[in-house]
């Protein structure tokens, strides 16, 4: 099932009404009939954002899409990422959410894990089989957003998966070059013994 975004939503709201209005049915009675198809995204998303891990099991249960995205253009699992639940990040991966979707600033699940320094998330969601050298729309990966962050533990569990320490974003900058600029001197003695430059 293709994932549609809560804008979208909005957007066939408008329409429906617009189009039963013309029919006949009335715009009010259009509106209710594309809220009904809206609001189990949005106990959905209720679910996710409170780390109500029963709720978001129920809500799939009833036939949630695991890659629904709101209006940010972020799934469930980046929430869930963020927040650093490993429970909610292996049951929405369970139950068929991609590691691999991007949101509007193209940022994947693990490029989100190496921003917020969530190792347990990012192990998950690179077991399966979300890109470690994914760019975003600036061109920055999970390694550099580790590296400008200062987390340390997420460097080393990204060098071991390989990342790439010389990939450079769209401005020239690599890895080590972030450390520099973050001044994290443990994180730029992890980068230079791998060889960064």
């Amino acid at each position: 099932m293709m994932a549609m975004s809560l804008r979208a939503f909005h957007f066939l709201n408008f329409a429906a009404a617009v189009v039963f209005a013309i029919a006949g049915m009335g715009a009010p009675a259009a509106a209710a009939r594309i809220r009904s198809d809206v609001a189990p995204i949005l106990s959905f998303f209720s679910a996710v954002r409170e780390n109500d891990v029963d709720g978001v099991r129920e809500e799939l249960s009833k036939g949630a899409n695991p890659n629904a995205v709101d209006d940010a253009g972020k799934t469930a699992l980046v929430y869930a990422v963020v927040s650093g639940n490993t429970d909610l990040v292996n049951l929405l991966l369970q139950s068929g959410a991609r590691p691999d979707m991007r949101d509007d600033i193209g940022n994947t699940p693990l490029i989100w894990a190496a921003e917020q320094g969530h190792v347990e998330a990012a192990v998950a969601l690179i077991a399966a089989g979300c890109p470690v050298d994914a760019q975003n729309k600036q061109g920055q990966t999970a390694l550099m957003k580790a590296a400008q962050q200062g987390h340390r533990e997420m460097v080393q569990l990204l060098i071991s998966k390989r990342a790439d320490v010389n990939k450079a974003d769209y401005t020239g900058r690599t890895a080590l070059n972030w450390a520099k600029v973050s001044r994290n001197d443990s994180v730029i003695r992890i980068l230079t013994q791998a060889s960064a430059r």
